[in-house]
């Protein structure tokens, strides 16, 4: 419990900050639509309730994991699945790494500056409990949540993946997705090698992450 507590400030100031220099966002040529075969009928999440036909879904790609697909919850978080879908749909993410990863915890990523304290050029609102919002998804193995600095409306287009259950960030963070195949490449990116800052000592590059057509 003492880790727990000591990373949470971590994870606080991880989104993007006062200082970071916004990034522009260009639109893209939208490519080909990316389908993957996926059957969630032998699912075995906590999470299971909140699948459902019309969610978007997306794939995170990597040069040498398979890749992590994940199911976003617009009923749960609206502005925020609204925000990551918009970036997703830039071609945002496409080469940005995954600054931190603590095994045991999460990893986290979506910072075009790889620093921990940049963003995109937008923040939204913090979809949680303590910001006011009826957000009860649990911080779960498997659960995509929304990185901030302290200040609750800060989210912009840092995320984390959950790699075992860490519950005491309910209501605190802004839980809006799920892993729907993948657990063994979230397994084998939260146990890399990492520096004293829990930086990987090898960039875990995200090649492309992009909607799936359903």
């Amino acid at each position: 419990m003492r880790r727990l507590i000591y990373i949470l400030p971590l994870l606080l100031l991880a989104a993007c900050s006062a200082e970071a220099e916004p990034v522009v966002e260009e639109p893209v040529i939208a490519e080909e639509g990316i389908t993957y075969d996926i059957d969630t009928s032998t699912l075995d999440v906590p999470y299971l309730d909140y699948l459902n036909d019309t969610n978007p879904r997306i794939a995170i790609t990597f040069e040498n994991y398979d890749p992590i697909i994940l199911e976003l919850f617009p009923d749960v978080a609206p502005l925020t699945v609204a925000q990551i879908t918009r970036l997703v749909e830039l071609n945002f993410y496409d080469g940005i790494i995954f600054h931190r990863i603590i095994e045991g915890f999460m990893i986290q990523g979506g910072d075009p500056t790889g620093t921990g304290g940049g963003g995109s050029n937008e923040q939204i609102a913090g979809e949680f409990v303590n910001n006011g919002v009826p957000n009860r998804l649990r911080h779960w193995r498997g659960v995509m949540s929304m990185a901030r600095s302290s200040e609750p409306n800060s989210a912009s287009s840092q995320f984390f993946i959950v790699h075992q259950d860490a519950n005491f960030l309910d209501g605190d963070y802004a839980a809006f997705g799920g892993v729907i195949q993948g657990f063994d490449t979230l397994d084998a990116l939260a146990t890399v090698e990492t520096s004293d800052q829990d930086r990987p000592l090898e960039d875990v590059v995200m090649l492309s992450v992009r909607l799936l057509e359903r």
